[in-house]
């Protein structure tokens, strides 16, 4: 205990300790991630399959019954399977048992396998690709909830919200932005019955006929003097003006699909209505990645807004940050501060 003794009588000893703790602690908690809620993995995954234009009986039997059947099949550890199978949309939820994290990556890593399998080889070509996430404390909830409004709700609105989402999903932190209100962009073939029947053409012939000039097509190699090349047919553009000069097989011969239908672009019919102070708008919810300081996420939400809100004369949108984590997370974090001053 002599060493101890010496050390308790020599105060610049004991201080100098004790002053590298406060730094240290100091510099840590100003490198400390700043969120309300603390990081945890529930070890649940969601999956979201689209199938455009699709009955909820249909989504089920085509998407939902066959990706629920794989992950039964071949993942291991799973608690429980839940799906939900609506018009167009089929979600599916995946909670696994408690496992350490390694395992954990394993069974994810098995289960997107056996997810991308299974949409190649037994889903139909019109569902678009499965996406797969986890569920964690940090994009469970939304740390910020951008509107997007305009004049009115045209084409301009959805362009510019598309544009929006991308650059608020390359903001640093940002694990994946969610929108709400905004419609896809459609091309209405909408034909003529009594045309149809003239040249002995079904809707349905003509709707696959349509639906071939969209597909890009591997159409092989091709040997040449130059050397071996792989030929690839990309579908055509959505222009209408173009598509409608495209030829369709009758009993009567080639006739120009714009002959017997009319064509328009368009938006799909949408699923839910968004209005901001009375004027169309578009919803897009912001959640964080995990251990990424909230405030300084919030911060670059804002300065994005405010610097793109310079240019609605010209863009003819105008972006409102309606809701955020900053109040909650500030706080609590003032109530912390206040309990570990003495």
């Amino acid at each position: 205990m002599l060493w101890l003794q010496r050390f308790l009588s020599n105060h610049v000893l004991a201080n100098q300790p004790f002053g590298l703790v406060l730094v240290v602690g100091v510099i840590a908690y100003s490198q400390m991630p700043r969120a309300r809620d603390p990081e945890i993995n529930f070890n649940w995954i969601n999956i979201i399959t689209v199938l455009p234009g699709a009955a909820a009986e249909d989504v089920e039997r085509r998407i939902t019954d066959p990706l629920e059947e794989s992950q039964r099949r071949s993942v291991k550890g799973m608690r429980f399977v839940s799906s939900t199978s609506r018009e167009g949309l089929s979600n599916i939820l995946v909670r696994f048992n408690q496992m350490d994290e390694r395992t954990f990556d394993k069974r994810l890593i098995d289960l997107r396998r056996e997810i991308q399998n299974t949409y190649t080889d037994e889903l139909p070509s019109e569902a678009e690709d499965p996406l797969i996430y986890e569920i964690t404390a940090s994009n469970s909830l939304p740390a910020a909830t951008v509107v997007v409004t305009a004049k009115g709700d045209d084409e301009n609105l959805r362009r510019q919200a598309e544009k929006i989402k991308k650059d608020l999903e390359r903001i640093k932190g940002v694990d994946r932005v969610e929108s709400l209100g905004l419609s896809e962009p459609e091309l209405q073939v909408n034909f003529y019955p009594e045309r149809l029947q003239g040249v002995g053409v079904s809707p349905a012939d003509l709707a696959d006929t349509v639906r071939g000039y969209f597909q890009d097509v591997s159409a092989g190699d091709l040997q040449t003097r130059d050397g071996q090349w792989l030929v690839r047919l990309q579908g055509t553009d959505g222009d209408p003006a173009t598509l409608a000069d495209y030829p369709i097989l009758t009993a009567r011969g080639v006739v120009p699909l714009g002959s017997l239908a009319q064509l328009s672009r368009s938006t799909e019919e949408p699923g839910e209505i968004v209005r901001f102070q009375g004027q169309p708008a578009t919803m897009m919810t912001v959640t964080k990645q995990a251990d990424t300081n909230v405030l300084e996420l919030i911060e670059a939400v804002n300065g994005y807004i405010e610097q793109r809100n310079r240019l609605k004369q010209s863009t003819g949108v105008e972006l409102v940050l309606v809701d955020d984590q900053t109040v909650s997370t500030q706080e609590a974090l003032t109530l912390m501060q206040s309990k570990a001053m003495p």
